[in-house]
């Protein structure tokens, strides 16, 4: 595929250092950070060298393997997601969930980022815009996950007018009466009530 990034995921990964292979290691001294950490920096050789590509993967784990954040690579790209219907400082997405200026910790460190709502509230999309553009992040990454039969009521809106905003159309009204081809008020308002659910 002709993108010039490849995302390995690498979320909610809890179960390192305990295989049969890896456990060895950590009997010898290594910790499952220090695991994380080397693998990641070898599958990004991996995709720098022969994908000729940049690699991103979320970064939810980091949070926990604090190693792993301070070593890796910084041409990784890393990938906040945040899906929380107002966002005005992230969440650890699984330690204490404390909020923290979790764009600026990436800066700071010298990482490029994207940032990652979802289509899950309408409200997530705009606070979490608003959150992360002054962070200049690379770019953003809409997620969608599983979807059932609302797509069409649910999601597509939300990608067309996520696709808006970033690039300068704030109105969610316009996008979704583009969308679908009607500008009636009382339809725009229905439309608003049922994505910010």
């Amino acid at each position: 595929f002709p993108a010039g990034y490849l995302h390995l995921g690498c979320d909610e990964e809890w179960d390192v250092g305990t295989c049969e292979l890896c456990s060895k290691r950590v009997e010898n001294g290594e910790t499952p950070d220090m695991i994380f950490a080397g693998y990641l920096n070898r599958m990004n050789d991996f995709v720098r060298e022969k994908l000729h590509k940049r690699m991103v993967i979320w970064d939810d784990l980091l949070e926990t393997y604090t190693y792993s954040l301070k070593n890796l690579s910084r041409d990784i790209i890393l990938c906040c997601w945040q899906y929380e219907k107002n966002i005005d400082l992230p969440r650890a997405h699984f330690k204490n969930c404390r909020k923290y200026d979790w764009l600026a910790i990436y800066r700071d460190l010298g990482y490029e980022f994207w940032f990652a709502p979802s289509v899950y509230s309408l409200n997530n999309i705009e606070s979490f815009t608003r959150y992360a553009l002054p962070h200049e992040p690379l770019g953003g990454l809409l997620t969608t996950w599983e979807k059932n039969q609302n797509t069409c009521f649910e999601c597509y809106p939300l990608i067309r007018y996520c696709g808006k905003l970033w690039n300068g159309n704030h109105s969610f009204e316009q996008a979704v009466g583009e969308f679908f081809g009607c500008g009636e008020k009382n339809f725009l308002d229905a439309m608003r009530a049922f994505v910010e659910m």
